[in-house]
């Protein structure tokens, strides 16, 4: 598996939290990474109050030059944000069946997604439009699947409560482990293998310390979210 490009007791916590996002938003693509984290580096610079000229060295300057504006990483953001949700929702749905002592289907979980968004309940949510077609949501599922299990921590943790500490940071980190854990154990029902493939999911490096949690409570499965499982139905499959 792949490790999260994060320090251990690094001052500067920032700087691992915006690595993870980094690997959250392009983790198939390692030159997008490093071009978001040089920009928001070259950003960071710029906008502290303190004399520039003490920053100007050889690499500061080629990246200043080189890496895309903060506008247009953010523009790009935005985008890929609303894509890489769906894949942390549908790992949020296979551990909701789970819990409710269904089993945890990927036909079952991305049906739920693309009913979710059809019935308006994404935009309640305030949830960024986009394209919610079965067809849409396996292909966004396929980029951002060895990703899913941070972005389950995000939707289910931190979209209401943003990480303020390094405390934050860690106690992110140790749910998307257990998100990850979660995922690995998922076997399909017509052909008994594996839903993950564990050599492409990105995990915490080991040696990290992360915070004990003896078990995680994620959603309170309330009434409403309940019934949308219990009752919701394609072609003839209840989940």
């Amino acid at each position: 598996m792949p490790f999260l490009p994060i320090e251990p007791f690094n001052i500067n916590y920032g700087l691992n939290q915006q690595a993870t996002l980094s690997v959250m938003l392009f983790p198939k693509n390692p030159k997008k990474r490093k071009e978001f984290i040089q920009t928001h580096t070259v950003d960071a610079y710029l906008n502290v109050d303190i004399n520039i000229m003490d920053k100007v060295t050889p690499n500061f300057l080629d990246e200043l030059l080189h890496v895309p504006s903060i506008d247009t990483i953010q523009n790009s953001v935005t985008k890929i944000y609303a894509h890489a949700y769906q894949a942390g929702l549908i790992v949020t749905y296979l551990y909701l069946l789970q819990q409710l002592g269904k089993s945890p289907s990927m036909n079952r979980a991305v049906r739920l997604v693309e009913n979710r968004y059809s019935k308006g309940i994404a935009k309640q949510n305030k949830m960024r439009p986009v394209a919610h077609s079965e067809e849409s949501i396996r292909k966004n599922w396929r980029i951002f699947r060895p990703v899913s299990h941070l972005w389950a921590t995000h939707i289910n943790f931190n979209e209401e409560s943003p990480i303020e500490s390094p405390h934050d940071f860690d106690l992110f980190l140790a749910r998307s482990e257990f998100f990850l854990s979660f995922c690995l154990g998922i076997v399909t029902e017509r052909v008994n293998k594996p839903l993950f493939n564990k050599d492409e999911m990105w995990c915490v490096p080991a040696g990290y310390p992360l915070p004990f949690t003896e078990s995680i409570e994620i959603l309170e499965i309330n009434e409403k979210i309940r019934s949308e499982i219990e009752t919701y139905s394609v072609k003839g499959i209840t989940p």
